[in-house]
């Protein structure tokens, strides 16, 4: 359980007195409120040598715990986790690609959560993607929208119509930002005419 950094009340940390060999462990357990970005907690010391590693999964130095991102640090005489941020992907889609004048076309923005992080995250308060739509043979912005993701959303919607009307004839280029948030850090893509 990771409460906080405070060892002994918040956290526990297992003190061997000799040699430790990990042999791929997996790390599970709680991480409560009061663990921030950048929390760090050393959850093993040892006075010998260390053998092996936790149970990585998704990458070497890198653990979830309750869908939250941990670095693990190997250090001569101890073991440290880190909170960070985990990653988000932006896919983009579009309803018609290509399409014709006056069709509508509307835009999907899909986030997905690295494996192991809580997709659940990747909304809340203060969360959005921004869809930027650019006229490539202008180079000029033709239509933005910024919409809020609630908690547990994980796509977003687009259908420009600039002015209240069809796009012009033309190609574009479609890039959708999202800001991150206290758990996910900001991530973009993008979608180009065929």
């Amino acid at each position: 359980v990771l409460n906080g950094t405070t060892v002994g009340t918040q956290y526990d940390r297992l003190v061997v007195n000799g040699n430790v060999n990990l042999n791929g462990a997996t790390l599970a357990g709680s991480v409560g409120s009061g663990v921030n970005i950048g929390d760090t907690f050393t959850i093993l010391t040892f006075t010998g040598t260390l053998t092996g590693r936790f149970a990585e999964p998704q990458g070497a130095g890198k653990v979830f715990i309750a869908g939250q991102k941990f670095t693990v640090t190997y250090n001569a005489n101890s073991v440290v986790l880190q909170r960070v941020k985990n990653d988000a992907t932006v896919n983009v889609s579009s309803s018609l690609n290509p399409s014709v004048y006056g069709q509508s076309v509307t835009f999907t923005a899909s986030l997905s959560a690295e494996t192991g992080a809580d997709p659940n995250r990747i909304g809340g308060t203060g969360t959005s993607v921004t869809f930027t739509l650019v006229s490539v043979s202008t180079g000029m912005t033709v239509a933005t929208s910024t919409v809020n993701l609630t908690a547990g959303q994980t796509s977003a919607t687009f259908t420009p119509t600039p002015g209240g009307n069809p796009l012009p004839v033309d190609s574009y280029t479609l890039t959708v930002t999202y800001t991150g948030n206290t758990d996910f850090n900001p991530s973009s893509g993008s979608l180009a005419a065929p």
